[in-house]
This record gives C-alpha cells, sequence and structure tokens, in this order.
C-alpha cells in the first residue's frame, strides 16, 4: 500500500512541475518573446549614409545622403520601426537622382528623444510612392552610420528616467534605438552655474559692496530651490562654501584638482540643459543696462525668446541696447570672428601654449560652446596641461547651453532691482525652465 501511494505522489508531483512549467513557458511566450519579436521589414539594396548625426539638448539631429533613388516618390520621412511605426519629418534637398535630407536646420530641434518610448527601435527612411488606388507602396532604406560615432548614449529627463543606446548592432545594420529604464544615479536634468566664485569676484557695483560672485550664487540657489520643487534634477556647478577667497574655480579639469571643472560638469552628469548666471559691468558708463541672453549658434530661438519676453513682461529689468553679435531683442550669439581667432591664436602663443584648432565654428563664450562639444566648436582637448582638459570636446552629444546676463552692477537701476527684487527675478526665469523642461509630460 505504501509503494502505491508513493507512486502516485510522485505522479502528483511531476503533474505539478509539468504544469508549473507550462505556465512558466506561456509567461515567457506571451510576455518576453511576443514582446521583443519585431516582424522583418524588406528594405531596399541601396543605402542611406549618414554623414553628420548629434544629439543637442533633447533632440537627435542627422544628416545624410541617398544615391539612386527613384526621386518621384509622393512623400519622404524617417520611421522608427518596432512592429509599429512612428514617422518624423525630414528637410529634403533632391537632386537628379540623389537625396540630401536632415532632421532641420536648428541644432536643438529634431527627433524629440524624449517622446521615444522604452523598447527596441529600428530608423528607417521610408519612401511612399502612391499606387493607382491612392495607396502608398513603401520602400524602406537601411541607415548606414558612415560617421566615427558608432555608439550614442542618452539620458532622458529624470520624469522619464530612461537610457537610450544609439548603434547599428543589428541584422539590418541600420542604425537603432535600444531604449530601457535608467538605473545610473549620476544623472541631472539641468545645470546651474553661478558664475565667478573664489578669488574670482567678476564685476563689482561701483560702491564696491556687492560682488557678482555671490549674487550669481544668491539667484542661482533660487533657481535651483524652485525647479527642484517641481521634481527636476538640477545639479549646481558651485555651491556657496566650496571656494574660499584665496581659490580659483578651474572651467576644466586640471591635473591635481579635486574637482570637476565647471564646463566640465554638464556634460559629466549628462544634463540637456546648463544656464550659467552672470551680471555685468562698464566703467566707462552708469547708463548702460538690460538684460543679454547668449545662445549657441543655429538653433531654435522659441524657448530663450519666450523666457526674455516673460522676464520684460513681469519683472522691471529691461532688454539691453547693446547692439554687437545681437539676433533678437535681449538675445546674442558670439562665435568668435576672424580677428578674434587670430587675436586668440596669438595670445596662445605669446603664453607659449600649444595652439588650440579654435574656427569661427566655435562659441566664444566658453560655458556654451565646451558643454556643447562638437556641435558647439569645443577645442579645449589636453594638448596644454596647465590650461587643463575638457573630456568631451569631441563629443556628440551636447548641453544645450545658454549664458544669462542678467543686468548690469555699474547702473543704479539694474543693481538695485538684482539686489532687493532678486527672488522675483529668479522666480520668473525658473518658470521659464520649468515650461521647457516639463512640456514632454
Amino acid at each position: 500500500m505504501r509503494a502505491r501511494k508513493k507512486r502516485k505522489f510522485n505522479k502528483f508531483l511531476w503533474f505539478v512541475v509539468v504544469i508549473v512549467l507550462l505556465v512558466l513557458f506561456f509567461m515567457y511566450y506571451h510576455f518576453i518573446y511576443l514582446e521583443d519579436f519585431i516582424p522583418k521589414l524588406e528594405v531596399m539594396e541601396d543605402k542611406v549614409h549618414i554623414n553628420s548625426y548629434y544629439i543637442y539638448g533633447t533632440s537627435l539631429s542627422m544628416e545624410g545622403v541617398i544615391d539612386n533613388i527613384d526621386t518621384s516618390y509622393d512623400d519622404l520621412d524617417f520611421v522608427l520601426y518596432n512592429g509599429d511605426f512612428y514617422g518624423y519629418d525630414i528637410e529634403i534637398i533632391k537632386g537628379n537622382n540623389n537625396i540630401k535630407f536632415s532632421f532641420d536646420s536648428d541644432i536643438n530641434r529634431g527627433l524629440n528623444l524624449e517622446s521615444v518610448k522604452r523598447g527596441k527601435y529600428y530608423l528607417f527612411l521610408r519612401a511612399c510612392y502612391e499606387n493607382e488606388e491612392g495607396v502608398c507602396d513603401y520602400h524602406y532604406y537601411v541607415l548606414e552610420n558612415d560617421t566615427d560615432y558608432d555608439e550614442s548614449v542618452y539620458y532622458t529627463m529624470s520624469n522619464q528616467n530612461n537610457k537610450i543606446m544609439i548603434h547599428s548592432s543589428n541584422d539590418y545594420g541600420t542604425m537603432m534605438f535600444d531604449v530601457f529604464a535608467n538605473t545610473d544615479d549620476n544623472v541631472y536634468d539641468v545645470v546651474i552655474d553661478p558664475g565667478h566664485g573664489g578669488v574670482d569676484v567678476g564685476a563689482v557695483s561701483s560702491d564696491g559692496k556687492y560682488y557678482e560672485k555671490d549674487l550669481t550664487m544668491d539667484i542661482a540657489r533660487l533657481i535651483y530651490d524652485k525647479l527642484t520643487d517641481e521634481g527636476i534634477k538640477v545639479k549646481l556647478t558651485r555651491k556657496e562654501e566650496s571656494f574660499g577667497n584665496d581659490e580659483y574655480f578651474e572651467e576644466y579639469n586640471v591635473d591635481g584638482i579635486s574637482y570637476v571643472g565647471r564646463a566640465v560638469i554638464p556634460r559629466d552628469v549628462f544634463a540637456k540643459y546648463v544656464f550659467s548666471i552672470h551680471l555685468n559691468s562698464l566703467e566707462s558708463s552708469s547708463k548702460t543696462r538690460g538684460l543679454e541672453i547668449y545662445t549657441a549658434d543655429k538653433i531654435n530661438y522659441d524657448f530663450v525668446s519666450r523666457m526674455v519676453e516673460d522676464i520684460l513682461d513681469k519683472t522691471e529689468m529691461v532688454a539691453s541696447t547693446k547692439e554687437t553679435y545681437k539676433v533678437r531683442e535681449g538675445i546674442y550669439t558670439h562665435n568668435f570672428t576672424d580677428s578674434e581667432v587670430m587675436s586668440a591664436l596669438s595670445g596662445y602663443d605669446k603664453k607659449g601654449y600649444e595652439r588650440y584648432n579654435v574656427t569661427t565654428s566655435s562659441n566664444y563664450l566658453y560655458m556654451i560652446r565646451e558643454p556643447g562639444g562638437i556641435i558647439t566648436g569645443a577645442y579645449i582637448d589636453d594638448r596644454n596641461s596647465e590650461v587643463g582638459v575638457n573630456p568631451y570636446y569631441d563629443s556628440n552629444v551636447g548641453v544645450e547651453s545658454y549664458l544669462l546676463e542678467l543686468g548690469y552692477l555699474s547702473n543704479h537701476k539694474d543693481l538695485d532691482y538684482i539686489v532687493y527684487s532678486k527672488e522675483e527675478y529668479a522666480n520668473v526665469i525658473a518658470d521659464a525652465i520649468i515650461e521647457e523642461v516639463l512640456k514632454n509630460e
């Protein structure tokens, strides 16, 4: 009798094991295999050649060309494919038998990486040729990466908390996105840079009472607090107690310092935006006053225009009357001019430095230029140890950067407003940043 009961128990145990294995197999098939399975697309033999791609702020930009294409198409776009199709408009220059294209001519507009959900996506060029019924016959073209950047990494805003790997390691050989949950801690949305600090006091009010380094710290801290309250992950380049009055805050990573240089921090923490807070001063004039916001070249100015408009509407600050490098009211873009390039090279020679590759494609202001990598003409490599190095100078992932000159300490109206209404001023700036950063929620 005991032997029969044991055999029945063994049969029951095996039955339970089989059921469990079937359940596990079903769960794997349904939730993992089917989820990862993407039907194969038929692609054309001719390939798209990508000769440039980069990420600035939250946007992916890409330029390329395809030869031997039938240019009688009815529509042409980029498409992300994961079983479903997600189309993106592109700018096109049509030749006789080739097409040149880009996502956008503005470096901070293109494919919005914040909008891409988790999963695997293949990137194709898609051409629509309408048949007699008015239905598209689609041709799909592989995007062959001909750049020096085989792989790029982008971290989304912390409210999305995704990591995006861009590479071409797939059966198609096309560029693709792997989007998955981010597990890295040292990732920030925004960097606020309080200008100057330590021995570098910056501008000084005419009565000697107020230093730029202190006022920028006050305003930066107020902006930091408001952004943080909104759930935005913010990094300050320095804190009040970071540097003593005899210490200098290095711009780049220099041998022997125990911290990351201020122009390196934004890329070091994978930020999407950096705002460098400054104040102006002129010894020659107490009448000159007003707001000046400096930007990178070839950007879409919608965001910074909204910020300027808000500041002028909601505060007592006015726009600067300065005309040099002005592109819009209160907005300035300053790349090196030819004469400034020659002056910079001459200056390096006098100091005994090896010349950098500075060009008229390089932004003049290092807090805009260096966090932007190749997109903004960064050039501080390791050739001069005395200067230091920006390890991201040749990166194709850049931080969207703005330098805010919030008024003139040499003008009593600007000074009074900055000193006595700094919280109001900071709140207006913070609100503009919050609107931009959280626009994808």
